[in-house]
C-alpha cells in the first residue's frame, strides 16, 4: 500500500489522537473509503455521550507512478 494522507475534523479527534497511528500503521487492504469509513465509525465510538460534534474524515492512497 502507498502513502496514506488523512485529514480529520476536531470532532473525530476529540478524545485524542493516540489510536489513529496505530488504525493507519495497521491497515493493509480496502480503499481510501473503507479506511476513512472505519476511522469514522472508530472515532464515533471513542467520544463521550456529551459530545456531539461532527466528525469527518478523509482519507487518500497514493501510489507511485510507474
Amino acid at each position: 500500500i502507498g502513502d496514506i494522507v488523512v485529514l480529520m475534523s476536531d470532532g473525530a479527534v476529540s478524545q485524542g489522537t493516540d489510536w489513529i497511528r496505530q488504525e493507519i500503521e495497521s491497515w493493509t487492504d480496502g480503499s481510501a473509503q473503507d479506511l476513512a469509513e472505519h476511522l469514522c465509525a472508530l472515532a464515533k465510538r471513542r467520544r463521550s455521550e456529551k459530545h456531539e460534534d461532527d466528525i469527518t474524515v478523509l482519507c487518500a492512497i497514493l501510489n507511485k507512478a510507474i
